[in-house]
């Protein structure tokens, strides 16, 4: 069966992904507010839609990529009522846990699934389907999104029940700023003993 997909929020990273599906021949119908982006997309042969609730009304999958928890929640609470029974929504936010666990306890009493699938590897990785995907939520749901979720990444690894992936995303997260702390104290003991950094 062949699926229909969508993506709302299509920025560095949901642009990025939505072309990297349009790439591999996969029709990806997107919204996003900007009309500057709303034009690239169409020159890159999405059909666009005319809202948020319009993409969520014709897809089976459905991909988020939103700046924070407070506009994922937001959006949902707008489009949940057009989301198509048995739609997966994917959500590749950067996101809280108790969030996601919450959007995904709405789905399931809505008859669609909730799945917290935030991402790493940046632009670069999203438009060239290397990024790494943290996924959390109903085995099946994930098993059933898997054949569109490998076109746009390279690695999948699937941490647990719903608010999992974003928990992993944020100690994968802490973990880099400590990396990266580390690094500079390092660089400051090698200056001071006179090592070029």
């Amino acid at each position: 069966m062949k699926l229909s997909i969508g993506f709302i929020g299509c920025g560095n990273m949901g642009g990025g992904m939505a072309r990297r599906l349009l790439s591999e021949g996969i029709t990806t119908r997107c919204y996003d507010p900007s009309k500057a982006i709303m034009q690239e997309l169409e020159k890159c042969g999405s059909p666009t839609a005319l809202s948020a609730n319009d993409v969520a009304s014709n897809v089976d999958i459905l991909f988020l990529s939103l700046p924070t928890a407070e506009i994922v929640e937001s959006v949902m609470s707008t489009i949940s009522t057009s989301i198509k029974s048995g739609c997966i929504v994917v959500d590749t936010s950067t996101s809280k846990p108790e969030t996601s666990q919450k959007l995904s306890a709405i789905a399931i009493d809505n008859g669609y699934h909730f799945l917290d699938a935030p991402v790493s590897g940046g632009p670069a990785a999203a438009n060239g389907g290397t990024m790494t995907m943290l996924i959390g939520g109903d085995p099946i749901a994930i098993e059933k999104a898997k054949p569109i979720l490998e076109k746009m990444t390279a690695r999948i690894v699937q941490v647990g029940a719903s608010g999992s992936g974003h928990a992993a995303k944020i100690a994968n997260n802490m973990l880099c700023a400590a990396n990266l702390v580390l690094v500079g104290e390092a660089l400051k003991i090698a200056e001071a003993a006179g090592v070029s950094p």
